[in-house]
């Protein structure tokens, strides 16, 4: 794999890091505003549970696999890193 090659896939990587980083931003916005949204309609609700504790937290299934997200990160995304390492 060669310098450009290189330089491509980090540049690759810098972007999809930062599109992910506004994606969450905007998610984030998103669930506040229903979330006063939801607390104008219903003030003893999900946000004063939300505020007080009271929420439970979901479980995952016990069989469930989680490490689709994990799947899109392997060496071979890093293979500049690691070829120039050796």
């Amino acid at each position: 794999m060669g310098l450009d090659e290189c330089t491509a896939e980090i540049s690759s990587m810098k972007n999809a890091k930062m599109e992910f980083s506004k994606a969450i931003k905007n998610a984030k916005a998103l669930c506040w505003k229903q979330l006063c949204d939801q607390n104008e309609r219903d003030p003893w609700g999900k946000p004063y549970k939300l505020v007080m504790g009271k929420l439970t937290k979901s479980r995952p299934p016990e069989n469930s696999n989680n490490t689709a997200p994990f799947k899109l990160l392997s060496k071979d995304s890093f293979s500049c890193i690691h070829s120039a390492a050796q």
